[in-house]
Parts: C-alpha cells; structure tokens; sequence
C-alpha cells in the first residue's frame, strides 16, 4: 500500500483530495458540475481544492467559476494565456497538486450521486499499487431517433468492454472521470497528444502501476445529436492506437488493444437478437463513419462536439 496512504489510514486522517478540471467553453454545465461537487458525501475524505483550468474559454466560463468560488473558497480558477488543449492544461493542475488523491474531470459531465467520489477513490486505499481509478460514465436518456442509435451503440461496447478482465482494461480507462494516486501522478506528465486517457492508461501499466474499472463511481454523458459531432468523436478514436505508437512498445500495444473475439461475437449476437432495427441503425451509421476518410494528424486542441455539452438528466 502507498505509505502516505497506509499512514492516514492508521491515524485516522481523513484523506485530502484535489479535484483538478480542464475547461474550454463550457458555460452551459461547468455550473452544475460545481454545484454538484458541493453536495458530495466527505465522510473518508475532505475535497480540499477544486482547480478549474480555463483553456482561453471564450464565453461565461470564467464568470461563473468566479461567482461560484465567491461562496466556495476552495474552488480556484486559472486562464491558459494560449489555448493548450485538455492533456497539457491536465499538466498544469498535476503541477499545483499536493494532496492524497488527484481527480480529473471533465466539464462536461456531472456525478449521478452524491457517493461519486467516495466509490472512485475507494480503489486507492484497498489495493496496495493502484495508479488510476476511472468512473463509469452514463449516457443520459436519449432524445433524437440518432441520439437513440448512439444510445444503443454505447451499450453494446460497454457490454464488451466490462466483460473483459472485468472491466479492467485500456476501452474503459476513460478520460471524462480518473483518479489517480499521489505516487503515479507525481511522476506522471501527458505529452501533447489526443488520446490522453489511453496515454494514462499504458503509461500505468508501463510504470507496474494497477488500473481499475470503478464500475459503482458513476456519472452522466450527453452524448452527440448529430452526425458531425459523432463523426469529429469518432476521429479521435479511429486515431487512438496509432498516436500511442509513437510513445509505447507495439507488444505492449498489441497486448492492450485486445479482446477475445468470442466476447465481441457474444455480445453482438446478443444485441441483434435483443433489437435488431437499433443494431442495423447503428450498421449504417459505423458504415457511413467508416466511409469518411480522416485527418492523419489531428491537433490537441481540435475541435468539441457541442451538442454533448448541454447535458442535463432527471
């Protein structure tokens, strides 16, 4: 176990977690997510900075963080003087950490109960050499037939994904919701790059780190309404493990980038048989995706989807 850790634990002192998040343009949730960050249950833990890295946002993002850390003086906001992008803005808050625990999240999502915390951090204090604990993030109900068809996509990879290693694997290490311990991420920086959750993720096997799936640290996506903005989400990740290969070895790509065949044919036949007009839907759509060629070199600081970012849930 960390020996920081192992120490609190002992005399009982409740562990100091820094909530560090990276924003660009992102009125419309960055409130909520605050408001929501408020209500979190400390009873192993005190949230002792909120960090907000506004990455030269261009509308009311800065405004509403500075009304917000007038009631909440925990909360702490710093403007990039050029746009960096979400990996190096990450490093900027890794650079002022000090804590027990470091929690990366996104703008763009919110906590579906008030236990998120308590469940992502849990991991770090049970296991001796956990490096990176990530949420499992939930698609809210959908609105759109298109919406639907993503909706419906989103499953049948999460089905897979989870039935592998129990979740624990390179798919769900997702970037919306981490947290990592005070000896992984202190000796840790995100080079300028894309794919900066998958970066986290090998980089923590690389260094003998533990990776785990917080299956019960749970929180809210919106995810994209129109065909743009799923195709602008789809660049990314048609580009992941080829970025990668400029940073890791191809046998530990190789090893990371698997899944047993048989759990992808399960779970699709699954899928078919359950609601085959959603699963041919969403044929067409990859189909269409597959079809569009993509940029070979996509920038850090590439465009969002937008549709993804009013996000709102019952």
């Amino acid at each position: 176990m960390d020996g920081n850790i192992k120490n609190i634990i002992m005399n009982k002192r409740k562990l100091k977690i820094s909530i560090g998040i990276p924003a660009y343009n992102e009125e419309e949730n960055i409130g909520s997510l605050l408001n929501e960050l408020s209500k979190q249950l400390e009873d192993t833990f005190i949230i002792s900075e909120i960090i907000v890295i506004s990455d030269q946002s261009t509308d009311d993002t800065d405004l509403i963080v500075k009304e917000f850390s007038k009631k909440h003086t925990i909360v702490k906001l710093f403007r990039n003087h050029v746009r960096l992008g979400q990996a190096l803005s990450q490093n900027r808050i890794i650079r002022k950490f000090d804590n027990d625990i470091l929690v990366l999240l996104n703008a763009d999502l919110l906590p579906k109960k008030n236990t998120f915390i308590k469940e992502l951090i849990k991991p770090l204090s049970n296991n001796q050499n956990v490096g990176i604990v990530s949420a499992k993030l939930i698609p809210v109900p959908p609105d759109t037939f298109f919406e639907r068809v993503i909706y419906f996509s989103v499953q049948i990879k999460t089905a897979i994904f989870e039935s592998y290693k129990d979740g624990n694997n390179l798919f769900l290490c997702r970037g919306g919701a981490r947290a990592f311990s005070k000896n992984f991420v202190k000796k840790f920086r995100f080079p300028k790059l894309i794919n900066e959750d998958s970066y986290s993720y090998l980089t923590c096997i690389e260094k003998r780190f533990t990776f785990v799936y917080g299956k019960k640290a749970q929180m809210y996506i919106k995810l994209p309404m129109t065909m743009h903005d799923h195709l602008n989400q789809s660049k990314r990740f048609a580009m992941n493990k080829k970025e990668m290969s400029h940073y890791f070895l191809k046998t530990l790509l190789d090893e990371q980038y698997f899944i047993p065949k048989i759990i992808v044919i399960k779970v699709l036949l699954e899928y078919l048989l359950a609601n085959p007009f959603y699963y041919l839907s969403y044929m067409v759509v990859l189909f269409l995706t597959k079809m569009i060629p993509l940029e070979q070199k996509l920038s850090p600081t590439w465009e969002m989807s937008q549709s993804s970012k009013n996000l709102s849930h019952e």
